[in-house]
């Protein structure tokens, strides 16, 4: 990681420069330290090393990122900033039902006849495990098997 206190103009904000190099891409940010988010909410965000980025910059939003990967390059950098004052109600989640992410709802064990081409007919990737509520027990068995 490389911290730059240099001073970028991007979009008419000055912005200071940080770098983050992984073994597979190299990631130079430019962001406003006037321009700042809750940096407790990216804190856990492994993605992209994003929590590295957030707790380096405390929470600043940044405005051009360029991104260097072994097969390609990637530029996203903002069009406008527009302040103004929002009504924190307007942040207020609608009262939908919570459930925890469980990846073994993603999958769907494999169940077909015990004869010897039971298994050909058996192309289907769905979602829900045998317990009704899309978990595996001990002992189920997952398979994703694909038609030539």
């Amino acid at each position: 990681m490389v911290k730059s206190d240099s001073i970028f103009q991007v979009n008419q904000h000055a912005c200071k420069a940080i770098t983050l190099r992984t073994p597979g891409v190299t990631m130079r940010y430019y962001y406003s330290p006037q321009l700042l988010t809750n940096p407790v909410y990216d804190s856990t965000n492994t993605i992209g090393h994003f929590n590295t980025y957030t707790r380096e910059t405390g929470g600043a939003i940044y405005l051009w990122v360029h991104s260097e990967y072994p097969i390609a390059s990637m530029t996203d950098s903002c069009v406008r900033v527009d302040p103004k004052k929002i009504d924190d109600h307007l942040f207020d989640l609608p009262a939908l039902p919570v459930k925890k992410f469980e990846i073994a709802t993603l999958f769907k064990p494999a169940r077909f006849s015990s004869s010897p081409n039971g298994w050909l007919g058996y192309d289907e990737i769905g979602y829900g495990g045998l317990d009704g509520r899309g978990q595996l027990q001990p002992g189920d068995k997952l398979s994703i098997l694909l038609r030539q």
